[in-house]
């Protein structure tokens, strides 16, 4: 849940193999001190810096609300529920 971190910005400190996932793993180091791991979406590299919430650019790596994300866009890890 990326949530709790809107408008704290994050740099993406590794991108990671995951064994139980198809998909590499990214480890965030937050503004805030705390790191977090999520799905590493295609394109997005070591170094880069990603944010969550309605004001977040649309680019790979971003955390928007559906709603929020222009028609055409590609997306990837949506949740079933809303906040869930």
């Amino acid at each position: 849940r990326r949530h709790d971190k809107d408008g704290v910005p994050a740099k993406v400190a590794h991108i990671e193999y995951d064994p139980n996932r198809t998909a590499r793993i990214a480890l965030l180091h937050y503004a805030d001190g705390e790191k977090r791991y999520i799905v590493a979406p295609r394109g997005l590299s070591q170094g880069d810096r990603v944010e969550n919430g309605p004001t977040a650019d649309i680019k790979p790596g971003n955390n928007l609300a559906l709603r929020n994300i222009p028609v055409g866009t590609t997306i990837h890890a949506i949740e079933l529920r809303p906040g869930g």
